[in-house]
């Protein structure tokens, strides 16, 4: 059988799904090297690679990406998750929400940061996401940035954040947008709440954040920073550092990877 992704630049996605168990649990030691072809099919939602769960970092962005990208990707490989490391169920989980449902996530681990990019949920699907888990406010006050939805936005009682206020600027085309981004800069005192560089919020020891010093510096990774992509290079055992660097200049590590298309990084 043709493989289906043999053709890098031209060929469709067939109509099946990757349901077969031998691609999800190889056995670690049967497949040593991971092809491009392997790589673009995950990259474009097709299928999982063999073996996924001890591939190489660079290999496990384009299963990441792929997710991210493709909603049925995500749903197919949801009841395979528990055999996953857990940064495939927190992007399985950003998937779907993004898709507009409301996933059942059991602790701090699965709950995605990035909940904005490729896509971005109705105003309705937030609003019911930060009632049931309110430690996501701040995530969901920044895809407001991103989509405009000022009335959520005020309803969330945020804390001027530097990092949402970037992202309201970078998406000013929308009148909801500019909104945010002039109700933050208003205010006398700003926090970096959000930090984008370790995929951290600081919501237990929000009080002891010391304000944002400088403003807005332009050091978020900006929706618009996320379509920008790396050259793609051969798959490989490269070292978890290089692929990470690789991946993503700012998401690129164990969580949500906005990441690459078929033919780059």
């Amino acid at each position: 059988m043709e493989d289906p992704a043999s053709d890098v630049d031209t060929y469709e996605l067939p109509e099946f799904g990757y349901n077969d168990e031998l691609l999800l649990f190889a056995a670690p030691n049967e497949r040593l090297e991971y092809t491009r072809n392997e790589c673009v099919a995950a990259l474009r939602g097709v299928r999982l690679p063999s073996d996924v769960a001890t591939a190489p970092w660079d290999v496990k962005l384009c299963v990441l990406h792929g997710i991210r990208y493709h909603p049925a990707f995500a749903a197919e490989i949801r009841p395979h998750l528990a055999g996953l490391p857990v940064e495939f169920t927190r992007v399985v989980n950003a998937r779907t929400i993004m898709s507009n449902e409301i996933p059942d996530m059991e602790g701090p681990d699965q709950i995605p940061y990035c909940i904005w990019h490729p896509d971005v949920a109705l105003e309705a699907t937030y609003r019911m996401l930060v009632q049931r888990y309110p430690q996501m406010r701040y995530q969901v006050g920044r895809a407001c940035a991103v989509a405009g939805y000022d009335g959520l936005y005020a309803e969330l009682n945020l804390r001027p954040d530097v990092s949402i206020a970037e992202e309201a600027q970078d998406n000013a085309h929308h009148p909801g947008s500019r909104a945010i981004f002039d109700l933050i800069v208003a205010q006398p005192t700003r926090w970096r709440i959000m930090d984008d560089y370790n995929r951290t919020i600081a919501l237990e020891d929000e009080d002891a954040v010391p304000p944002a010093r400088f403003g807005l510096n332009g050091d978020t990774a900006v929706r618009s920073l996320l379509d920008r992509k790396h050259e793609f290079v051969e798959p490989g055992y490269r070292s978890e550092f290089r692929a990470r660097e690789l991946g993503h200049i700012y998401l690129a590590s164990s969580s949500d990877v906005p990441g690459v298309e078929a033919g780059k990084w």
